[in-house]
């Protein structure tokens, strides 16, 4: 599909947040010397140290709408957004939607090495972002740094203060 809506040998820049930065990553092996840099926001899927985190909540056929819209605003509370106050009614609406047309369950990939095996087959330049309070990083961010700059040395990694996961939103 990438190749339709962008030819060979057009070139590009590629980002990708979260499970779309794992993905992200094996379009860059796939795609070669097209991509021109690749941007991870939020990345897992590297092998790495994360700290334990409270379960998500999980929704059920029985619950209300005010019932679900609950449960979710919990699990980005806990998930992707560090200060709750940000947590508003938009953020738990793309949650919700998100969630209930998900194809995949995402977060069994969050603990694999999927993506580290992938990037030093990466031929673009990496950068590398995480809100400074990312719930699936925190508190292991030089290990990250290493292994990024580890690949590739002159990588640009940054780290957002007070920040979490959905770095975007927040």
């Amino acid at each position: 599909g990438l190749d339709q809506v962008l030819p060979p040998p057009r070139r590009f820049h590629l980002t990708g947040f979260s499970f779309g930065a794992m993905c992200g990553g094996f379009v860059c092996v796939r795609q070669g010397d097209r991509v021109i840099s690749f941007t991870m926001v939020g990345a897992s899927a590297m092998g790495l140290r994360r700290a334990a985190a409270e379960p998500l909540g999980k929704r059920e056929p029985h619950m209300t709408e005010a019932a679900v819209a609950a449960q979710q605003r919990r699990n980005l509370e806990i998930l992707m957004i560090t200060d709750p106050d940000k947590v508003d009614d938009q953020a738990v609406y793309i949650q919700t939607l998100n969630t209930a047309q998900a194809r995949t369950q995402s977060r069994r990939f969050a603990a694999t090495a999927d993506l580290a095996r992938a990037l030093p087959n990466v031929k673009a330049r990496l950068n590398a972002i995480w809100g400074d309070r990312d719930s699936s990083a925190y508190p292991y961010f030089p290990e990250r740094e290493a292994f990024i700059r580890g690949l590739q040395p002159d990588a640009k990694f940054r780290l957002l203060s007070g920040i979490g996961h959905w770095a975007a939103y927040e």
